[in-house]
């Protein structure tokens, strides 16, 4: 019942803003959706498992109020696409392996500190000029959620995108799995979410 609960919920959100004549794109109804979900435990009742449960349950007037307060907001309808390299695969170009960074195998989490890199590209619609794209020019704070996972505090982002470390320190944690994200905000809008998950 879950993807019928969230295509009801998307398509109250599209009617709203259809009658208020409101401007929309895929992207800022995902961001207005993520931005607003309510986090949930997992079924022990414990901590919020990212994994299993995602960034939590859609919550329609939270999100339209979102979209409200964001209509003119130009940020919300650039997707932001993130490479990560994978174990010393390089991703500072931007041809990253995967979407986030991902230790597994003994051989990954034998150091006591992984430096992986990421790549966050901005992409535009594909209707919009060259004037827009070149005009792009966003500095990004990058936050952890996690003690273990460091980073750079920002990233000025360009239409061709930039590359920045990400530093894992596995002394300390105990065996299991662990889950982490690194934020990124532009004021009060977040523009990916997650970018990393180690």
């Amino acid at each position: 019942m879950a993807a019928p609960n969230a295509c009801g919920g998307i398509t109250l959100l599209l009617s709203a803003l259809l009658a208020r004549g409101a401007k929309w794109s895929p992207r800022r109804i995902r961001m207005a959706i993520e931005a607003t979900a309510v986090a949930t435990p997992n079924a022990t009742g414990a901590t919020i498992d990212r994994w299993a449960l995602g960034r939590g349950l859609l919550d329609v007037p939270a999100a339209m109020a979102w979209l409200v307060a964001h209509k003119d907001e130009p940020l919300a309808d650039v997707r932001f696409v993130v490479t990560a390299a994978t174990c010393g695969n390089g991703a500072a170009s931007g041809t990253g392996v995967g979407r986030g960074l991902y230790l597994r195998e003994a051989q990954h989490t034998r150091a006591p500190e992984v430096v992986s890199s990421a790549f966050i590209k901005p992409v535009l619609h594909e209707d919009e000029t060259n004037t827009a794209r070149v005009a792009l020019d966003v500095t990004a704070t990058l936050t952890p959620s996690a003690a273990w996972v460091s980073c750079a505090p920002s990233l000025p982002l360009v239409h061709e995108g930039k590359g920045f470390d990400v530093k894992v320190s596995l002394a300390g944690l105990p065996p299991g799995c662990h889950q982490a994200e690194v934020r990124a905000h532009h004021g009060a809008m977040p523009l990916i979410a997650p970018l990393i998950s180690p």
